[in-house]
């Protein structure tokens, strides 16, 4: 089961890739990296690219994080 959110964090990184982020006021350690995907379109003659990365913590929580220009988004919770 998921729950969606598409809300914006802070994300702290290291090599290009989500080492930390906050959310709801508390830092959550990145364990692991599970998978990572970009997306690139010409949506209506505008490019628009995301990448995504779905992330485990050090609490066993999983979470699906995604980054967009310069911001950065928590998509989705995993139960």
């Amino acid at each position: 089961m998921t729950k969606l959110y598409n809300t914006p964090i802070e994300v702290e990184t290291a090599e290009d890739l989500p080492c930390r982020f906050k959310w709801r006021n508390r830092w959550r350690e990145i364990k692991a990296v599970h998978e990572r995907s970009v997306v690139r379109s010409d949506w209506w003659k505008q490019e628009i690219s995301r990448s995504s990365y779905s992330v485990e913590c050090d609490d066993l929580e999983l979470f699906d994080l995604y980054r967009q220009g310069d911001h950065w988004f928590l998509e989705r919770v995993w139960d």
